[in-house]
């Protein structure tokens, strides 16, 4: 999977969808971005749910269906 460079977004503009836990990432909160070439999709994460995806070591493997984990954790 080739993605974009991923951009931290210190305030979005409206409201999102966590690409990691499916919650909801609030108007003005931080946030992971980056766009995924051959999907073209658009992924938005938490931090924390962006530090757990690290960990997790799937960074560039295919994501989960969103909503899979928890805000925050690499376990299902």
């Amino acid at each position: 999977m080739k993605i974009s460079p991923v951009k931290d977004v210190k305030r979005t503009q409206k409201l999102y969808r966590c690409s990691w836990c499916y919650e909801i990432i609030e108007k003005g909160g931080p946030c992971k971005t980056w766009f995924t070439y051959g999907e073209n999709t658009t992924a938005r994460m938490h931090l924390e749910c962006f530090d757990a995806m690290k960990k997790a070591d799937i960074y560039d493997d295919e994501l989960p269906p969103a909503g899979t984990f928890k805000r925050g954790c690499s376990v299902e």
